[in-house]
């Protein structure tokens, strides 16, 4: 009979495992995290028993899941696998459930396996789909409707996503996505990750940690603390963001070699198999040349693809201004759309068109210019009405 059943990957897929193999039919559950309640006042084995006197009926299976262990110290769970299987040997429980152990469980449990006890494991891990022609054909489709002003970019990015068809390596593509800010390189991924995932897309904005902040989130710290491991452990999606790359000092970089290299990510705590994953990275660096001297070589040689987006030229900046008009105009009444019409917002824009200069300041300044609009006609209105009351 199995003793632990492990499963490393999202609460998705973990909750799939446990309905296909049937793991919880007959047996009550009982979380891990209910120890670590009360772990620092009563014996672990005076719990065990007062909760086998409760369920005196029933068969207990004992339920670990990811952020259980966040609770418990690096001691307590070095000795967790022996714990586990002595309170199975004592029937306090029929088997344990492991939902993304901590590497040191996993050392703990290795050795068990080991030793000459007879312990059953079974592991079982998030397997993420292949990409297919299919595909491809969502993300040419989209980009080529969504993403204006970068004629140039659709094909660098189906020939690097292309070998994923028939990879056999399972490493992943890593690419960079860079230029100037506004032009599409998020929207860019965001979109590949619609195309060929169900799943959110996974996105790390690394500007927003301070330098100081860094170590602990690569490289992991205490259990308890935000890491990328932890964030990265719950994704389903084959796309993982990392945004504004370049806000990563270059003390960190070597956290990405083994992640770049081979799709597995490492830090104290945790190790993660990313393989069959596309990592897409942004900057707003200028040339490659730029990239080459800021990262290194040792980091630059692990991105398979280095994707160069453009600044708009005049007749991508007018398609985008009336595409964010037409969007965004579908929000109002008609008699508000009607009186912009009058007013031919559209064309005073484009008129103006060569201010603008990224597609962000467009969609905002598009934004802006119709509420400005639609404001002064509505502040007209009040006070004229004022006046006309007061004769």
């Amino acid at each position: 009979m199995t003793d632990f059943f492990v499963f490393e990957g999202p609460d998705t897929a973990f909750n799939l495992f446990t309905e296909e193999h049937g793991i919880y039919e007959g047996f009550k559950k009982f979380p891990l995290k209910e120890l670590a309640k009360n772990i620092d006042k009563v014996a672990l084995d005076t719990i065990l028993v007062t909760i086998k006197e409760q369920n005196e009926d029933d068969n207990i299976v004992l339920v670990a899941k990811t952020e259980d262990f966040f609770s418990f110290r690096d001691h307590f769970i070095d000795n967790l696998p022996y714990l586990i299987y002595s309170w199975i040997q004592q029937g306090y429980i029929a088997y344990a459930v492991i939902q993304n152990p901590p590497k040191n469980f996993i050392k703990g449990l290795e050795s068990l396996e080991c030793s000459e006890q007879g312990v059953e494991v079974m592991k079982c891990g998030y397997v993420r789909k292949s990409l297919t022609k299919s595909d491809l054909r969502k993300v040419a489709l989209t980009f080529n409707e969504e993403i204006l002003g970068q004629d140039n970019i659709l094909k660098q990015i189906i020939a690097s996503l292309y070998p994923l068809i028939n990879n056999r390596s399972n490493k992943p593509i890593v690419l960079m996505f860079y230029g100037p800010p506004g032009v599409g390189k998020t929207e860019s991924a965001k979109i590949i990750n619609e195309c060929i995932s169900t799943a959110p897309l996974f996105r790390q904005q690394l500007s927003m940690f301070k330098a100081n902040e860094f170590y602990n989130y690569l490289f992991g710290g205490e259990m308890g603390g935000k890491t990328l491991t932890k964030d990265l452990i719950r994704n389903e999606s084959n796309v993982i963001l990392l945004d504004e790359f370049s806000q990563c000092p270059s003390d960190f970089y070597s956290a990405f070699f083994q992640i770049f290299d081979e799709g597995i990510y490492e830090d104290n705590n945790y190790k993660l198999d990313l393989t069959n994953t596309i990592i897409i990275c942004t900057s707003n660096f200028d040339s490659v040349k730029e990239i080459h001297g800021t990262v290194g070589s040792a980091l630059y040689s692990r991105f398979t693809h280095f994707i160069k987006f453009n600044h708009l030229d005049t007749a991508s900046k007018i398609r985008l201004v009336s595409k964010y008009y037409e969007e965004i105009i579908k929000d109002f009444n008609e008699e508000d759309i009607e009186y912009l019409l009058k007013k031919d917002l559209k064309s005073l824009l484009i008129e103006n068109v060569d201010r603008f200069t990224n597609a962000r300041n467009i969609k905002n300044s598009v934004k802006i210019s119709i509420s400005k609009e639609l404001t002064e006609k509505f502040l007209e209105e009040i006070f004229s009405s004022t006046i006309d009351q007061d004769y």
